[in-house]
């Protein structure tokens, strides 16, 4: 998934929601 491109490891849940807007914006 995309948390692999985002080595943060600060916070899970920023990540998770980063992907998530990630898959929105390309896979709506």
């Amino acid at each position: 998934m995309f948390s692999k491109s985002f080595p943060f490891g600060i916070n899970e849940k920023l990540e998770n929601n980063i992907c998530l807007l990630a898959s929105k914006i390309w896979s709506p």
